[in-house]
């Protein structure tokens, strides 16, 4: 499923006099569009409520409200992600700029020129360059997120379900989680409840699982430093805070981590399968089960932790040796 603005570059070339109006001004100004009832946005398009309406359904939605939600969730994930990448290059790149341009300035002007040209350049690679390939990459998650989680094929809810699960506590290292949270509220608008935060829910249980096979085998070992951490950490990740146990026990090792998002995979394949769906978002684990959408969802939760749990636990045993744990 394409992305609100990339379907709207598209249609240009087919759309009526009447939508010329509301479709340019959704193209260059969409910020300001989203906060515009469908009556104000087709007096700014010099255009009908009907139009409006029509050009929705033009587009592959069914009103006027969900297209104003695809493109809120658009807009949000597109900002986080700018954002962050900003500060992550300004962080590394701004001082190898000042550095290539205090070499090049003469030395009377290095006070005066230095810090006013490598602004001007950062800034402008920042704005032609980075910024526009940031709204291209963007487009690219909004899109593939809407395929895997909107999919009614079983088969590639189960994969998606896989996949998110078993990528989902990388991409918290990297920071890029935040961008989900508008997903999450696009979906309890439109379907009443959210099924993307119970499949990433289960990242955390194949944390726990792999936690409790290395446990096993550090007792086996007699490393005592690793069997206390573990120890102390398992709770917290029952509970869904899963922090003590990736910082202080699978990170670390290194293979941990992986074999863990493996086996969470299948927990997440598991509740994508059964449509599991809940009414908010909290801290995943045993704490998530009150706010699942009805009793069955609950059990369906619960049971793919369980299956998290025991794929973690499999997967962790199998390809971590005790030599490595009593080395670490």
């Amino acid at each position: 499923m394409k992305s609100v603005l990339v379907r709207l570059r598209e249609y240009q070339k087919e759309m009526s006099a009447a939508e010329t109006g509301v479709v340019r001004y959704l193209l260059d100004t969409p910020e300001q569009a989203v906060k515009l009832s469908v009556h104000a946005l087709a007096e700014k398009g010099f255009s009908s409520s009907s139009t409006v309406i029509r050009l929705c359904h033009e587009l592959g939605f069914s009103g006027y409200r969900e297209m104003k939600a695809a493109l809120i969730c658009e807009l949000a994930i597109r900002q986080e992600n700018t954002r962050e990448k900003m500060e992550e290059i300004t962080e590394n790149d701004s001082s190898k700029v000042e550095r290539w341009v205090r070499r090049r300035v003469p030395d009377v002007l290095d006070i005066k020129l230095t810090g006013f040209l490598s602004i001007l350049i950062t800034g402008t690679l920042f704005v032609l360059v980075l910024m526009p390939a940031a709204g291209f990459l963007s487009d690219g998650l909004v899109w593939a997120l809407s395929l895997l989680v909107n999919s009614a094929n079983p088969i590639v809810s189960v994969l998606s379900g896989y996949i998110m699960s078993a990528v989902f506590l990388p991409l918290v290292l990297l920071g890029l989680h935040h961008g989900l949270v508008p997903i999450y509220a696009v979906q309890l608008e439109q379907m009443g409840g959210v099924s993307l935060f119970p499949v990433l829910a289960m990242a955390g249980a194949g944390q726990v699982g792999a936690a409790i096979a290395i446990y096993l085998k550090a007792k086996r070992s007699g490393n005592k430093r690793l069997k206390s951490v573990i120890i102390g950490a398992l709770p917290s990740g029952f509970l869904g805070i899963g922090e003590p146990l990736i910082y202080g026990v699978t990170l670390p090792l290194g293979k941990p981590f992986i074999t863990a998002g493996l086996g969470a995979g299948f927990g997440g394949a598991y509740v994508m399968l059964m449509h599991v769906k809940s009414i908010a978002w909290s801290p995943s684990g045993l704490l998530a089960i009150p706010i699942m959408s009805s009793p069955v969802n609950m059990l369906n939760y619960f049971l793919g932790l369980v299956i998290a749990y025991i794929a973690g636990f499999i997967i962790t045993s199998l390809f971590i040796k005790e030599d490595e744990i009593a080395k670490a």
